[in-house]
């Protein structure tokens, strides 16, 4: 509070649950006059319709903070369809999310030769699915895989221990690779020799993972989540698979490792075509000066 008494900003956009559900409790008489609070939603930390409890509280309080918040935006549409169905009181605005051009630079995917070249990238943690992914490939001798990421001090459910035993086993020796964390440029690079983008997640927002392979000109393979599903047409530019399966994701898998070259080329640059037209990060850029702009906000402002 004492940050923002200093600074007097005409806005505060905040952007996690564990920021957000705590500063929008805070009575306004208690922020500098006239500031404004945004809060633009990665992924509820709950799902929708589940019947859970949790799920039910966590959805409720996020109704009631959502009058005492000027802007909500929104990464998924699935988010943003739900919380216009539940006439939450205050602006709404889709929002979305995408990537930079240079992914869009990368050259076309060549032809596939040898294994099947599969890359993960998220952090080591559980409900990545990243434990599901490593056990769906034990009996896939056809596919090799790349994990990028690391387990962070701060992440809850590390499973990096896991995952390296799993990796050091006689059946996976020569097919898994952990490179850690890389950089843009790293990375870009490694999408260079990748076929096929997986990210087996319990639960996401709108995954960049995702939308770096959909630009780059890769099919996607995912589990069927929020923010997931909202990037794959299911056989056109992808697969989805239930959560925590490992069983099934090996077998769409192995759909990939059967297809022709020629319809395997043909995801590839469905998932182009998809991220040319909704997921370009300039388009988000331009909606977010938009969104501002509708709260009298400014650049010469910020």
């Amino acid at each position: 509070m004492k940050v923002l008494s200093d600074m007097r900003p005409a806005a505060v956009h905040l952007h996690t649950p564990a920021v957000a559900l705590p500063l929008r409790c805070i009575p306004r008489k208690f922020f500098p006059p006239g500031m404004k609070v945004f809060y633009t939603v990665h992924g509820f930390a709950h799902l929708w319709n589940t019947g859970k409890p949790k799920d039910f509280v966590l959805e409720r309080i996020e109704r009631t903070l959502a009058c005492r918040t000027d802007l909500m935006l929104f990464q998924s549409y699935e988010d943003f369809e739900n919380v216009q169905v539940r006439h939450y009181r205050t602006h709404l605005e889709f929002l979305g999310n995408g990537v930079g051009d240079e992914w869009f630079a990368l050259p076309p995917m060549p032809p596939r030769n040898g294994r099947l070249k599969v890359l993960f990238v998220g952090r080591l943690i559980r409900e990545k699915g990243i434990i599901d992914l490593l056990e769906a490939l034990v009996n896939l001798p056809d596919v090799e895989l790349t994990v990028v990421g690391a387990q962070l001090p701060s992440d809850r459910g590390g499973v990096a221990a896991q995952v390296e035993e799993l990796v050091g086993k006689d059946v996976l020796t020569g097919r898994v690779w952990c490179t850690g964390m890389l950089s843009q440029d790293q990375l870009l690079k490694q999408m260079l020799s990748t076929d096929l983008v997986v990210l087996p997640s319990y639960r996401e927002g709108v995954p960049r993972s995702l939308i770096e392979g959909m630009a780059a000109g890769r099919p996607l393979l995912a589990t069927d989540t929020r923010g997931c599903r909202e990037l794959i047409s299911e056989g056109v530019n992808g697969f989805l698979v239930p959560v925590a399966r490992p069983d099934l994701l090996a077998q769409a898998i192995q759909k990939f490792v059967k297809l022709s070259r020629a319809d395997f080329a043909a995801m590839g640059v469905a998932s182009k075509e998809r991220a040319l037209n909704s997921h370009r990060e300039r388009m988000i850029f331009d909606r977010l000066v938009s969104a501002y702009a509708g709260e009298g906000i400014h650049p010469r402002d910020a």
